[in-house]
């Protein structure tokens, strides 16, 4: 008798634990950080330059993790291009690509294609990535004038 009651309990607990997650989108990734401070980092250009966070103060910002390898990133890419040319000209406008699980060498020969138009940070140890709560990419932020990260998409922006 008790094995039977465990039973339908189990099924029970089962059954309403796929109820909820029915309701949930599964591309939704909460991030810790929404509402809170984006990192402060510096890191190297694809091209070898330095480049500081403290460059974007004052700045909305973008900053989309991708690599050479992600198909879901090069479907992203029109509309990330799109939207730098749109706000480039804008000085307090800026769209940031962090290049992450990837080869500075596969980035490099990508970007002489002319793609991608803004600044390109290489993560080459997954520092930027683990300091954003990055899971995969494509994954994009956006960061605020005050510099508080205030959205998070995981995969495609569309």
């Amino acid at each position: 008798m008790t094995w039977r009651i465990l039973v339908i309990a189990a099924v029970l607990g089962i059954t309403g634990m796929f109820y909820l997650g029915l309701g949930r989108n599964p591309r939704e990734i909460p991030s810790p950080l929404v509402g809170k401070e984006a990192p402060v980092f510096t890191a190297q250009t694809i091209a070898g330059e330095t480049f500081s966070s403290t460059e974007l103060q004052g700045k909305v910002y973008l900053v989309t993790f991708w690599a050479t390898w992600c198909t879901t990133c090069k479907a992203d890419e029109p509309l990330i291009n799109d939207i730098a040319r749109t706000f480039g000209a804008d000085p307090d406008f800026k769209v940031i690509g962090i290049v992450t699980q990837d080869s500075r060498d596969a980035a490099a020969k990508y970007l002489r294609k002319g793609t991608r138009p803004y600044v390109n940070l290489f993560d080459e140890k997954g520092h930027l990535g683990i300091d954003f709560g990055v899971y995969g990419v494509p994954e994009t932020y956006l960061v605020d004038r005050e510099g508080h990260i205030v959205e998070k998409i995981a995969g495609p922006i569309n």
